[in-house]
């Protein structure tokens, strides 16, 4: 890595060691659609009340135009975005205004070569599918059974037409009664050449009687991830154990304490969630915790305003942050 990539890098960590924000939001994910072919039962849509519609694609244009300054757009959010009949005109918009740009979907309509064929050619950057499983008998989460043949052909039609992206992430939750299954995830990931897996904590705010590893269990599970990561040479994010790979992947295996993730959301610091409406929220959870709407306003006066500072000055004061751990280190029980 350049020395000048290292010294912005160096000076990155700083920032959020101090728990300082980026001038701007550096990711933003933006619900393009609330509409969704599945009902998984930890999803929040089954606990708050979700207006079930497509984003406009004149608010969508207009949003965009209003993020300049932004690193990476995600087109995912309360909804499976491959739903929407303007998808591939979206990605192919935030590609043309210079964004690096990222879907989300449960791979479900991921069945056909053209669809597969127009992913590619949209020059999506990276794919991640939720998946709890590569069996087809499986019947929690993500009630996608089979759709692994989805993802396999993917991957298959980026090598016959030699492309390298976008570039594959398998993102499966911690059920504590389906570990097997994770590591099952991992070794088929490995098998097929997904560039990642990204392995979640159970969010117990909405569905509390969903069962998740114990502290010891995590433990003896973030053992198995390193075992399995130097067996198969992949990439294996996990907030609470390691994310990246190579020597940032070591730094922050063994200096993430230092972040204070447990006292502070990192993702008020270069984070945004968009809704359908236009209205910006400081992560895709927090339905009542509207900063501004960006159909109305600019970006730097939502992101440096006063909603936005007293959430950051203020977050222990908030019951809904303070119950959680979905991002922190440690478990709150």
């Amino acid at each position: 890595m350049p020395f000048s990539k290292n010294i912005f890098l160096f000076l990155r960590i700083i920032r959020k060691i101090l728990h300082i924000p980026e001038h701007l939001p550096r990711f933003v994910q933006i619900s393009f659609t609330n509409h969704c072919n599945l009902s998984c039962a930890m999803c929040i849509r089954n606990y708050i009340d979700v207006e079930k519609r497509h984003m406009q694609w004149d608010d969508f244009t207009t949003i965009v135009g209003k993020l300049d300054g932004v690193e990476q757009i995600s087109l995912a959010g309360m909804g499976e975005s491959l739903t929407h009949p303007r998808i591939f005109d979206a990605i192919r918009y935030c590609r043309k205004h210079g964004f690096k740009t990222q879907l989300t979907t449960n791979a479900l309509l991921l069945d056909t070569d053209d669809i597969r064929t127009r992913i590619i050619e949209s020059g999506l950057e990276r794919i991640s599918f939720s998946i709890e499983s590569v069996r087809s008998d499986y019947a929690m989460g993500h009630a996608n059974t089979k759709v692994h043949a989805n993802i396999q052909r993917l991957i298959e039609l980026k090598k016959t037409l030699h492309v390298s992206h976008p570039k594959v992430t398998l993102q499966p939750i911690l059920f504590s009664d389906k570990i097997e299954d994770v590591y099952e995830i991992i070794r088929w990931g490995a098998e097929h050449e997904v560039d990642r897996i990204n392995v979640v904590r159970v969010d117990l705010r909405f569905v509390p009687n969903l069962k998740r590893p114990t502290v010891q269990e995590e433990r003896n599970i973030y053992r198995k991830f390193a075992a399995l990561r130097k067996q198969y040479n992949i990439r294996i994010d996990c907030l609470q154990d390691q994310i990246f790979d190579g020597v940032l992947g070591f730094l922050y295996k063994h200096g993430k304490k230092l972040l204070r993730l447990d006292s502070w959301c990192y993702r008020f610091q270069d984070f945004i969630y968009i809704n359908v409406n236009g209205d910006v929220h400081p992560c895709c959870y927090s339905k009542e915790q509207i900063m501004g709407n960006l159909l109305k306003n600019d970006l730097r006066s939502i992101w440096h305003g006063e909603r936005f500072r007293h959430l950051r000055s203020n977050q222990s004061q908030y019951a809904y942050c303070k119950k959680c751990d979905f991002l922190r280190l440690k478990q709150l029980v």
